[in-house]
């Protein structure tokens, strides 16, 4: 009976095989196929996935930076921020009803250029105060 207790524990731990990637994304298509339906149950009260979209944007900043230039990287995370950010919907606030502001914090965190930083943070404050999202170049 413990076995099956232990089991249990663990299979509720790291959640449906279904709702984690198979491999980390490549390309910002893949991360926001990942997160966009993710967000969109997120919106509709089902958090069952929770975190799945987090862990492939922390997949891909990854990537990024592994494999291209700094600045290559650095644009690739651009994008990718300005995606997630259009994920959030303004119109159903409050915002921690989603992940957006938790999977932006990885490419916020791990940049060093100084006006990409403050892009996505502008996005994360919009998100909080429940404002639109205005894309910045």
């Amino acid at each position: 009976m413990r076995t099956l207790a232990v089991g249990l524990g663990l299979l509720l731990a790291i959640g449906p095989a279904w709702a984690q990637p198979t491999k980390a994304p490549s390309t910002v298509d893949e991360v926001i196929g990942i997160c966009a339906p993710v967000i969109a149950r997120e919106y509709e009260g089902d958090n069952s996935q929770w975190g799945t979209c987090t862990k492939a944007t922390w997949q891909f900043v990854g990537f990024a930076y592994r494999t291209n230039s700094i600045d290559d990287a650095g644009a690739a995370v651009d994008a990718l921020a300005l995606q997630l950010a259009l994920l959030y919907r303004p119109t159903d606030c409050p915002s921690y009803v989603t992940e957006v502001p938790e999977a932006l914090s990885k490419p916020f965190q791990v940049t060093a250029d100084a006006t990409l930083r403050a892009r996505i943070f502008s996005y994360q404050r919009s998100i909080m105060a429940c404002d639109s999202i205005e894309p910045k170049t």
